[in-house]
């Protein structure tokens, strides 16, 4: 857990990137393949198929309005999609296309993401991650003020999957 304060802090965006909401109809396509391509690094993860991915569309606490999509240009570079809850906020995925990694953009998008939250009353945001999670992802989730907050669930033998709390604003 970590609290915050009021504000989860500013994003600070690459030069060049601008962040917009999904758009139903238009961006299904490149979000599932970005996806696909960022978490490709990861020997657990199996590529889903664009079918299986939409299903995410027609879940009934899907709202467009909290998947924030990081572009350059016409281009996906990044994306955040998230869900609320009864009982906090979710991220559902983080998704950085390899080459615009290193640039603060995942960074940007957490905190993105966070404010966007924080202003919809969220008081804590949750977000799975694998133990295989690369350092430079950690320390990105840990720079955000994440931490780890010690949930061990099993999602096949060879992963264990760790809740983390991205945050906790005080209540005064």
């Amino acid at each position: 857990e970590a609290e915050l304060g009021d504000e989860p802090g500013p994003p600070r965006w690459p030069d060049g990137i601008a962040v917009r909401t999904f758009e139903i109809g238009r961006d299904a396509p490149a979000c599932h393949a970005l996806q696909n391509l960022a978490w490709a690094q990861y020997k657990t993860y199996e590529p889903m198929s664009f079918e299986r991915w939409a299903d995410l569309l027609r879940e009934p606490d899907f709202d467009p309005s909290l998947w924030f999509l990081a572009e350059d240009g016409e281009r996906l570079a990044g994306m955040c999609l998230c869900r609320e809850y009864e009982d906090q906020a979710w991220v559902t995925s983080l998704g950085v296309d390899p080459e615009y990694r290193g640039r603060g953009l995942g960074e940007a998008l957490l905190r993105h993401a966070f404010a966007r939250l924080r202003a919809r009353g969220a008081a804590r945001v949750g977000l799975s991650v694998s133990s295989r999670t690369t350092p430079s992802a950690w320390r990105v989730y840990e720079h955000v003020g994440m931490r780890d907050a010690g949930g061990d669930f099993k999602h096949d033998p060879d992963d264990r999957i760790d809740v983390v709390v991205l945050f906790e604003p005080r209540t005064n």
